[in-house]
């Protein structure tokens, strides 16, 4: 079933150095190919968390790259205040998605 094409519209004022601006924002959402690629990608992969382990000279963004994630998702997940300062022996959770049978697997 294709999801049929949306628009979302915003109609506001905003005061930028004294000035007072009207602004209209149109956005238009269309459904793709993509859509179903990952609605089947979420049916076949159950969302679980890797225990990482920080090694001396690491940071969340080597660590990221290593997981294929973002940093904002490491730093979240985490409850992270200051991404500069990670120590070694720090465990980090990471969200990844693992087929679901090799999920069931490993449960």
């Amino acid at each position: 079933m294709k999801k049929q094409n949306e628009e979302y519209s915003f109609l506001g004022t905003v005061v930028v150095g004294g000035v007072i601006t009207t602004l209209f924002i149109s956005i238009m959402s269309i459904a793709s190919k993509n859509d179903d690629k990952m609605m089947e990608f979420y049916k076949t992969h159950e969302l679980t968390y890797v225990e990482h382990v920080v090694e001396e000279g690491e940071t969340i963004r080597s660590i990221s790259k290593k997981y294929n994630c973002a940093e904002e998702l490491i730093i979240n997940d985490n409850d992270i205040n200051n991404p500069d300062y990670i120590v070694p022996g720090q465990i980090l959770y990471i969200e990844q998605y693992v087929p679901i049978e090799t999920y069931e697997k490993t449960r």
